[in-house]
C-alpha cells in the first residue's frame, strides 16, 4: 500500500483498524515486506494501523490523525519496522464504555509483555494524544542503540511507557528518545526490572 487516503474506515471498540496485517508468519527475511508507506489515515472510529501475529512488516512515512483509541498498534508480530511517521490527534469517543483514556496510545509497540523480536521504531513523531505517546519494550543492554532511535513526543500526558522485555535477560535498555510538553512523565516505567539503562534521553516542559 503506498500513496493511499483512509479516511473513517475503522471500527470503535475492535481491532478492526483502517490499515490492518494480521496472522501471517510465513514470510522469510528475504521475501518483499508487507508494507503501507507514505499514507494518510484520518478521522476513524478506531486505531488507524494495527500489526497483529505478523511478520516482516513495514510502517513507513505516514500521517495518522484525528483517530480514536490509537495511531499505529502492534503485537505478538516479529521483523516490524515503523519509521518516519507522524501520529496526532489521537483520543477517544468512549464508544459502547468500553474504551478509557488510560488505553489511548499514538505508538503502542508489543504491549502486554508479548514476545516481539527484531523491531525496529525510529523517527517517528507523536503529538496530541490523551494519555501516552509511545509505549515500547526494553532492548538488552548488548543491542544496537539504533533499533530506536530519534522518537519524538510532545503534548501528551506521558512521552514514553518502558515495558518490560519477557525475551531479553539480565540488563535492560531505553536510549535516544525526546518529550516535551508532558502532562506529567516524559519517561515512565515501572515493572519490576532488576536492572535498566536509560541514557541519551531529552525531556522538557
Amino acid at each position: 500500500i503506498d500513496h493511499v487516503e483512509f479516511v473513517s474506515c475503522s471500527q470503535p471498540d475492535v481491532d478492526k483498524a483502517a490499515v490492518r496485517f494480521s496472522n501471517f508468519y510465513s514470510l522469510k527475511p528475504d521475501d518483499a515486506k508487507s508494507s503501507v508507506t507514505n499514507s494518510a489515515i484520518h478521522k476513524g472510529l478506531g486505531i488507524g494501523i494495527m500489526i497483529t501475529n505478523a511478520n516482516n512488516v513495514k510502517v513507513d512515512g505516514n500521517v495518522v490523525f484525528m483517530q480514536q483509541i490509537g495511531g499505529i498498534f502492534m503485537k505478538a508480530s516479529h521483523d516490524v519496522t515503523i519509521t518516519n511517521n507522524i501520529v496526532g490527534g489521537i483520543s477517544t469517543t468512549h464508544l459502547a464504555n468500553k474504551n478509557t483514556s488510560s488505553e489511548i496510545v499514538g505508538i503502542d509497540v508489543c504491549n502486554k509483555n508479548q514476545n516481539c523480536r527484531n523491531l525496529v521504531v525510529k523517527n517517528n513523531i507523536v503529538g496530541g494524544c490523551k494519555h501516552i505517546g509511545f509505549l515500547m519494550p526494553a532492548v538488552s543492554c548488548t543491542e544496537s542503540s539504533t533499533s530506536y532511535e530519534n522518537n519524538l513526543v510532545h503534548s501528551v500526558e506521558y512521552g514514553v511507557f518502558i515495558l518490560k522485555s519477557n525475551i531479553v535477560s539480565g540488563c535492560q535498555a531505553f536510549r535516544n528518545f525526546k518529550a516535551y510538553k508532558t502532562v506529567r512523565h516524559g519517561v515512565l516505567t515501572y515493572q519490576g526490572y532488576r536492572t535498566i539503562e536509560v541514557s541519551n534521553i531529552e525531556t522538557l516542559d
